[in-house]
């Protein structure tokens, strides 16, 4: 019995007195190098590919003063509980036969941005024309808040289809501009 005691004790002393294990932090990881999947939109006319986790795809519907209803149709990848570099990949398209020419495309630029700043209390960091399409196209750089979390989008417009592709960021855990991003933003394509 002395000897059980004494052992309880001499756990209890040695838990007491030894100093904790300390946690492995894991480092963020860019998924670049991990599994794609690619999407088809038959319907918007594209394909884009995402890490391979479980997407949500849905429509939103939202009035405008304007124009009437709108459809967003989107594809998203919310993954910001886990340890990769981006928070959120999301692919948006709606149909908008009233952006016919550059100029109406221009105005509704205007129009994002004014959102983006007004939504998320956002900061325009960068502003890029995208010129290596057949189309109009956009890169926005927006800061969040005064946080360090950056949400990138690139907007285009074809044949009255306008297309948002998002990728946020959380910018406090490593590069900004990272491959698996970059991957993301350029893999998409029009289909004709």
């Amino acid at each position: 019995m002395k000897k059980i005691v004494g052992l309880l004790l001499f756990s209890f002393f040695i838990a007491c007195t030894s100093k904790p294990e300390k946690k492995r932090i894991k480092e963020p990881i860019d998924v670049v190098t991990g599994e794609w999947k690619e999407i088809i939109s038959d319907d918007g006319r594209f394909k884009i590919q995402f890490p391979d986790y479980e997407l949500r795809q849905g429509t939103n519907v939202f009035k405008d003063e304007w124009l009437g209803e709108i459809e967003n149709h989107f594809y998203r990848l919310n993954i910001q509980d886990s340890i990769n570099l981006n928070m959120t990949y999301d692919i948006t398209y709606s149909l908008r036969p009233d952006l016919k020419t550059d100029n109406d495309f221009e105005e509704m630029i205007i129009n994002e941005k004014e959102h983006l700043i007004s939504t998320f209390n956002g900061q325009i960091n960068y502003e890029q024309v995208l010129k290596e399409r057949d189309y109009p196209g956009r890169e926005i750089l927006t800061k969040i808040d005064s946080s360090k979390v950056q949400l990138t989008s690139r907007i285009y417009l074809n044949d009255g289809i306008l297309y948002r592709i998002m990728v946020l960021t959380d910018g406090g855990k490593g590069k900004l501009f990272n491959k698996s991003r970059s991957k993301f933003l350029d893999s998409f394509e029009i289909l004709e």
